[in-house]
């Protein structure tokens, strides 16, 4: 497995996955919200989609981008080799984002359904297992870009940005605190993604 792993990011930048994986997770929201028609982005959760008329898209969405992201993040890891960065650092970032990206998965397997307790239940202790763990792994990368000398300090403090609004969403529960945590997660894959390919990582 682990040669399969090696072999596929010879051959492919590890930056492609990520922006795959965006579209993907784009592509099963937006999906979803169509066929929504009464789901308002400012009023409603993005969970709520998991449970409506589009809940098949929105939740191959989620599962699909979370498998596709995988390379991605093996990838990103390989980014911070160097001995300027603490090797328990670069280690906690990487249990982080795999614990996030499983229960990332997880998500479209336990919907927010109101009507069943123990699965609306799992889906809130399972996104906020994902939403804290992301946050960490985010605010280690972007110390450890901010460190890295030949990485660009923008990412870094752009990472620092979505850490609060992660913190923030937590703390208010605002919807569209929510979506602007979502889209800042997604525009930085995109950006190191984009940064991933043309250093041919």
């Amino acid at each position: 497995m682990h040669k399969l792993k090696e072999k596929v990011l010879k051959k492919t930048s590890g930056g492609f996955f990520g922006i795959v994986s965006v579209s993907i997770r784009l592509m099963g929201d937006f999906t979803a919200i169509l066929f929504t028609p009464n789901y308002n982005m400012i009023d409603d959760l993005i969970s709520e989609l998991g449970v409506g008329p589009g809940a098949i898209f929105f939740s191959l969405g989620l599962i699909i981008s979370g498998i596709v992201s995988i390379p991605f993040y093996i990838s990103l890891r390989n980014i911070f080799r160097s001995e300027e960065i603490n090797e328990n650092l670069r280690k906690f970032a990487v249990v982080f984002s795999g614990i996030s990206i499983i229960t990332y998965i997880l998500l479209a397997f336990f919907p927010s359904d109101p009507n069943n307790s123990l699965i609306f239940i799992m889906h809130g202790v399972i996104g906020l297992i994902s939403w804290v763990t992301g946050a960490g792994y985010l605010a280690l990368y972007s110390y450890m870009t901010i460190k890295y000398k030949e990485s660009s300090r923008f990412l870094g403090y752009f990472g620092y940005c979505i850490v609060g609004t992660v913190i923030l969403f937590i703390f208010t529960w605002v919807p569209i605190t929510e979506w602007c945590m979502t889209f800042g997660i997604m525009s930085w894959i995109i950006v190191l993604s984009l940064s991933m390919i043309y250093d041919k990582i």
